[in-house]
């Protein structure tokens, strides 16, 4: 649901592209933060894990910095056509 959010805001140009890679970010870490605590509150057997959240946590900063430089490079290719 959020991947559909995202492409619908980037291809309408209602936000610029950077607004919507750190608003999906933000997204993706709350989301595995609730996940974490679900675990550790409601799910027996399992336990919710600080590392575990921390590793989403480098995944998505990861993921942001790859999607700022494939824009990047895009836009380069762009204007050399």
């Amino acid at each position: 649901m959020q991947g559909l959010f995202f492409f619908a805001l980037f291809f309408e140009k209602r936000a610029s592209f950077h607004k919507i890679v750190w608003g999906s970010a933000f997204f993706h870490v709350f989301y595995g933060t609730v996940i974490e605590a679900v675990q550790e509150s409601l799910v027996l057997g399992r336990y919710g894990e600080w590392q575990d959240g921390l590793a989403n946590a480098i995944g998505v900063l990861i993921a942001v910095l790859l999607s700022f430089e494939l824009m990047k490079r895009l836009n380069q290719e762009n204007q050399k056509n």
